[in-house]
């Protein structure tokens, strides 16, 4: 039987990695296939705590990108040659590039075309390097502005597909590509964590607010000011505290702003409120049912937290991003970036009812289903 292989060089796990598990789990429990995932020990790690064993997945492990992997990548094609040929002969149905990022996979993208192959590909973050070094040095602006060149130039022609994780993530490339005709663009939902897809088993119980007059504020990911916008939490916080309201913040993850992030807690005198937890393999293991989880992000091409959270019956506030407004409920989405505006959707979230929330929860979640992401995951394999 011919495999559907997946293919991810990324060195770190973080979302992308996230979603191909759960791309891999909903296959191999909707469909006869076989699957074949390239990854790195992290990857390989984190699949067999989501999936487990199975008998039609193989793993194989594979070169991981290296710095500045758009210039770089050259140095892993022998390796990708030898393993990609042999993985050939045994037949394969299609080849998925799973992308954090553009400059992931080009090893293996070159090796596929050389040999005559069409991969599909799925790019988890959409935006261009530029945007996230814009407040960075000159020196590293300018090697994001090559980097981006190079990528919109020459590396989007070699796919053709190339799918996002909303809608509105893929009008964001499609914009970013402009005239660029070769490669077809489209979105594909990402599936939800085992079967509980239907929002059906969430807020379970009598019809209340929740119990407690104290907010619960758990902010959940990256701390990284750059797409995040974490700092957004303690101005929401303080505002919350100076309107009398009881209100905690609970911080799970890390980021490259976190060490900033906690003087400037103590700085504001919100050290005695605000809790760190640090990174959390499972943090709804932790989170109350009553919390609210705050997403003030700048930029998101989907937000698994958010979709977690909401698996999870957990009340949201989160930033007025397009694609917060593709899936996620309008009660829940604050009118615009200012802290004001996320206090208020927070102080809204706190006293909707449990049976509001759960028909706001059931209808955006059955997006997410195993059925709705196979068919159309199937559709898109078959295509050449």
């Amino acid at each position: 039987m011919s495999s559907i292989v997946f293919i991810d060089d990324a060195h770190t796990s973080g979302g992308a990695q996230v979603a191909l598990c759960l791309d891999i789990g909903a296959i191999l429990r909707r469909t006869n296939d076989c699957v074949v995932c390239m990854c790195g020990p992290r990857t390989r790690t984190l699949l067999q705590q989501m999936v487990g064993h199975h008998a039609r997945l193989n793993v194989i492990e594979c070169p991981q990108a290296l710095p500045l992997n758009i210039l770089s990548f050259p140095l892993r094609l022998p390796r990708f040659l030898w393993i990609l040929v042999r993985l050939r002969r045994t037949g394969v149905r299609a080849w998925w590039l799973n992308l954090s990022g553009i400059e992931f996979c080009i090893a293996p993208l070159i090796v596929l075309r050389a040999l005559g192959e069409l991969p599909h590909a799925w790019l988890h973050n959409t935006q261009s390097t530029r945007y996230f070094t814009r407040t960075a040095s000159w020196s590293r602006r300018c090697i994001s502005r090559l980097r981006d060149g190079i990528a919109d130039r020459w590396i989007f022609n070699l796919y053709p597909t190339l799918l996002t994780p909303s809608r509105a993530s893929a009008d964001d490339l499609a914009s970013r590509l402009g005239g660029l005709k070769r490669t077809m663009i489209g979105h594909l939902y990402c599936p939800m964590v085992g079967e509980q897809s239907s929002g059906a088993e969430i807020f379970e119980g009598s019809d209340q607010q929740p119990e407690s007059e104290c907010i619960s504020l758990w902010m959940i990911g990256r701390v990284d000011y750059g797409h995040k916008n974490n700092l957004a939490a303690l101005d929401a916080t303080d505002i919350l505290r100076n309107m009398g309201k009881a209100v905690e913040l609970v911080v799970v993850g890390d980021g490259p702003d976190l060490d900033h992030f906690k003087s400037t807690t103590v700085a504001r005198g919100l050290d005695g409120i605000v809790t760190f937890l640090g990174w959390r393999d499972d943090p709804w293991k932790s989170v109350p049912s009553d919390a609210i989880v705050l997403i003030p992000s700048w930029y998101e091409s989907l937000n698994l937290v958010a979709r977690e959270a909401m698996s999870h019956g957990i009340r949201l506030a989160v930033s007025p991003l397009p694609v917060f407004h593709e899936w996620i409920p309008e009660q829940l989405i604050a009118d615009d970036f200012s802290a004001d505006a996320f206090a208020k959707a927070i102080i809204h979230v706190h006293g909707m009812r449990s049976s509001e929330m759960r028909q706001l929860y059931g209808k955006a979640l059955r997006k997410f289903s195993d059925v709705n992401f196979v068919e159309s995951f199937i559709a898109y394999s078959d295509e050449r």
